[in-house]
């Protein structure tokens, strides 16, 4: 009986101790090990396969090479064809002759200009370069390089102007598939070729000048002139018959053209720039494979790089030449601030037909010469 009751009491003891340590931190009961797995049941759906990455496609390459026109009114051995034809020879080197142009200045090619953005946007002529008022007709934003006396103050009017315009000229080109490879001025400041003195308002009454702008047709009779519309080509004619008394014209254009051999005066009543694009079709452009467009694009950058320097920043260089060759004549400030007072009203008309998006680009203009905006 004590043995049973001995062994009871030992048991209720240790029942006891494995109570009191399951209560004491880090004396709980150790977890079961698992036993060996049993049979593997069977398998689940394997996971997909990561799909492979296809090699990238190879560039598309010309089969052929290709025979491009290149057309430019402007006289051989004038700066901005020289700095053309290096364009023209960069293009042929970097595509190995891929794309071959061959460039016709002088207007080789027989196209007049208003005529070369047509045939440019027709696919019948690769690139062209044209003066953008000759294309601008009633389009008010294409006109708007041209709104007179915009950039007179100085030289360097244009060099900010320009860029503030740019974009806003391209969107219109674009809207006939042409693509600008250069916009900006096609020379300095122009001045009037006369050949009378003619450094007064009430010099300009009773004349006959060549207009090459749709502004020039609009602002010339307000000063009692005849606007005559003809082509840069048949001007040198028109003022040695006395078809036409003067034309407006940046320097070079003037030597170039030879304009002083018919014009004994050169009056500085400094209008804006002419404007010039040099533009081929879009969607050709945009057909080429992209290592094409590329090069085609960084040689525009470089050719409108050499082409500002040559046409627009060497301007004062050329009317210095040009003082060899003819009379210059000052005009007063009194009588710039009649013209102005006179002409700027056109800009007012301007804008009743270029609206909101006119107003826009002739205060991006004016914001990045330093002026106020306009309205």
């Amino acid at each position: 009986m004590k043995s049973k009751k001995l062994l009871k009491l030992l048991g209720a003891i240790v029942l006891a101790a494995v109570i009191a340590m399951a209560f004491v931190p880090g004396c709980a009961a150790p977890e079961p090990v698992p036993g060996p797995a049993g049979p593997a049941g069977p398998a689940g759906p394997a996971a997909p396969a990561p799909a492979p990455v296809p090699a990238p496609a190879p560039e598309p390459e010309l089969t052929e090479p290709l025979r491009w026109r290149m057309h430019t009114h402007t006289s051989i051995g004038a700066p901005e064809v020289i700095e053309m034809q290096r364009f023209c020879a960069n293009i042929i080197r970097d595509t190995n002759s891929m794309i071959d142009i061959t460039f016709y200045p002088a207007s080789a090619l027989g196209y007049k200009g208003e005529e070369v953005a047509d045939v440019v946007e027709a696919g019948l002529l690769e690139i062209g370069e044209l003066c953008l008022a000759w294309i601008a007709g009633g389009n008010p934003i294409l006109n708007l390089p041209h709104l007179p006396f915009l950039m007179s103050e100085n030289q360097q009017m244009a060099l900010k102007a320009y860029p503030a315009m740019e974009p806003y000229i391209k969107a219109e080109l674009g809207k006939r598939d042409l693509a600008v490879l250069y916009f900006g001025p096609g020379g300095g400041l122009s001045y009037l070729c006369s050949k009378e003195p003619c450094t007064t308002v009430a010099d300009w009454d009773g004349k006959k000048f060549r207009a090459w702008s749709e502004a020039q047709n609009k602002w010339f009779p307000w000063l009692g002139t005849t606007p005559v519309s003809m082509s840069s080509g048949e001007q040198y004619l028109a003022l040695s018959t006395g078809a036409i008394e003067g034309v407006i014209q940046g320097p070079g254009s003037a030597i170039d053209r030879k304009v002083y051999e018919v014009c004994s005066y050169y009056n500085l009543w400094g209008e804006a720039p002419s404007c010039y694009v040099i533009v081929m079709q879009k969607s050709r452009l945009e057909a080429l494979p992209q290592k094409y467009q590329d090069i085609i694009w960084e040689r525009a950058d470089e050719l409108t790089e050499r082409l500002w320097q040559a046409s627009y920043l060497d301007a004062p260089l050329r009317l210095e030449e040009l003082r060899k060759l003819c009379t210059v004549l000052d005009v007063s400030p009194e009588e710039m601030a009649k013209m102005r007072a006179i002409v700027i009203p056109y800009w007012d008309e301007w804008l009743e037909a270029a609206g909101p998006q006119g107003l826009e680009a002739l205060n991006a203009a004016m914001v990045a010469m330093g002026y106020e905006e306009y309205r």
